[in-house]
């Protein structure tokens, strides 16, 4: 059995390979935020993180996204991360 407390939103891979998730938790137990996109491969019972919440473009995300057909890409919605804006000139 599969257990990753605080995950959100599992979906198959095309090819039933792997789970593409949302959330959930680090190997050390700690919780991890929304924006974290985690997969999870069946045949090496391993995770690996397609971005991290360092990393994502994006402060918050749905937990209703699809697969690609494929298994290569994931369609989501989510909130984008707000660039820092640049200093005005009034020049």
């Amino acid at each position: 059995m599969i257990t990753d407390g605080g995950a959100w939103g599992a979906r198959w891979t095309a090819d039933g390979r792997s789970l593409v998730f949302r959330g959930g938790v680090d190997n050390n137990g700690k919780k991890l935020k929304k924006n974290y996109l985690r997969i999870y491969d069946l045949q090496t019972a391993t995770f690996r993180d397609a971005f991290t919440s360092q990393t994502s473009p994006f402060s918050k995300m749905s937990f209703h996204f699809d697969c690609s057909a494929q298994g290569r890409m994931v369609a989501f919605g989510g909130t984008q991360l707000e660039l820092p804006r640049k200093p005005h000139s009034n020049h």
